[in-house]
């Protein structure tokens, strides 16, 4: 379906890409500054060079996919993706209602506006996180939905969340072990080529 098949069509906040960009050089420019500096004598920067370049490749794959990320409403449909998820699609008869539900983050004082998508059995059906959303995209998305929407007024831990409205937790979220065990095994593996350049020369 081309953008123009949607009546609404919305699109996470820049600035988080922005965010991105300079988070990685941030954080990548020092530690490899360090590496070509401390391997400059054991004629190995080379390799260091193709580890860098292949760390900020797939960073900017992540940044292109967060450009193709959207929200839309179509005659029909309620349609969107994540950046870790596939495409969703939820038609419109499906939908009873929407709630706009605050949900504490990391921090037990910050919270974020959550958009619930709920079917007659009350199940989430679709899921909008607020931190990525503009307020003025979540609301022109909710009125292109055209269902009664209610509002939560005390927020919710996120296991609390999870639970009053089964099926909103993202795969990522269902799996906390498994989240854990990537972020070890990608830190293992960067760790692991490091070790054999820095020990192998």
């Amino acid at each position: 379906m081309t953008t123009s098949d949607y009546a609404v069509l919305v699109r996470p906040k820049p600035e988080m890409t922005r965010i991105a960009v300079v988070t990685f050089f941030i954080t990548s420019i020092p530690v490899f500054a360090v590496l070509y500096w401390y391997t400059a004598r054991l004629g190995i920067w080379p390799q260091i060079l193709v580890l860098h370049v292949v760390i900020a490749i797939a960073c900017l794959l992540t940044g292109l996919r967060q450009r193709r990320v959207f929200s839309a409403v179509s005659a029909t449909n309620l349609e969107g993706n994540g950046i870790f998820s596939k495409m969703t699609s939820v038609p419109l008869q499906d939908i009873v209602r929407t709630v706009l539900v605050p949900v504490f983050r990391s921090h037990p004082n910050e919270a974020s506006t959550q958009l619930v998508v709920l079917g007659d059995d009350d199940r989430c059906l679709f899921r909008m996180r607020g931190q990525f959303w503009h307020d003025v995209d979540v609301a022109t998305l909710i009125e292109g939905i055209g269902r009664p929407t209610s509002t939560e007024r005390e927020p919710l831990s996120e296991s609390e969340f999870f639970e009053t409205y089964p099926g909103s937790a993202y795969w990522f979220e269902r799996r906390p072990i498994l989240r854990t065990l990537i972020v070890i095994g990608i830190t293992a593996v960067l760790g692991g080529v490091l070790f054999l350049l820095l020990h192998g020369a």
